[in-house]
């Protein structure tokens, strides 16, 4: 029959080593470096899971791109025109902005087409929002309408300017 080697009495040190002050100093300045490596961690996953949503949710977004904007006529003295077609589903209406230079301009589409006169030249945010009017309802549930917003950066240039985009 086998004994054990080893019994929790055969383990005990008679004399354990007795921490100093040198000991629990080195352990303090241990435990702080970890705390700080921990919170740099921590910062750094925080900005790259922002960075990669940031990214994901502009190359997701519809209409989140950009276009150069042609002119095609001569500057006229009260600005440039920009004016375009709007691709979208029957029964949509949408409400453009085009803002940059400290102006903003403003239309309605509810026809597939906008015209902006007396732009001046320079880089523009457009934006826009739409929504379907509301279908009718199915066995007396009503399903609502439906909204899609995008945003475009323009650069206007002097005269005749076309902007096409798709909702």
């Amino acid at each position: 029959m086998a004994t054990d080697v080893f019994s929790s009495t055969s383990l005990d040190d008679p004399a354990p080593p007795i921490a100093g002050a040198a000991e629990r100093a080195a352990v303090g300045r241990r435990a702080r470096v970890l705390v700080r490596r921990r919170r740099r961690l921590q910062v750094g996953l925080g900005v790259a899971a922002l960075v990669v949503g940031g990214a994901a949710v502009f190359a997701v977004a519809p209409g989140s791109n950009s276009a150069r904007v042609q002119a095609t006529g001569a500057a006229a003295d009260a600005g440039a025109t920009v004016h375009g077609t709007v691709t979208m589903p029957d029964g949509w209406t949408a409400h453009m902005s085009l803002a940059g230079g400290g102006h903003t301009y403003e239309a309605d589409v509810r026809s597939g087409t906008f015209s902006l006169s007396g732009v001046p030249t320079g880089d523009y945010v457009l934006t826009w929002t739409a929504e379907s009017t509301s279908a009718p309802s199915s066995n007396g549930v009503d399903i609502g309408s439906a909204a899609r917003s995008g945003r475009l950066t323009v650069t206007v240039g002097p005269g005749d300017n076309t902007v096409d985009f798709t909702i």
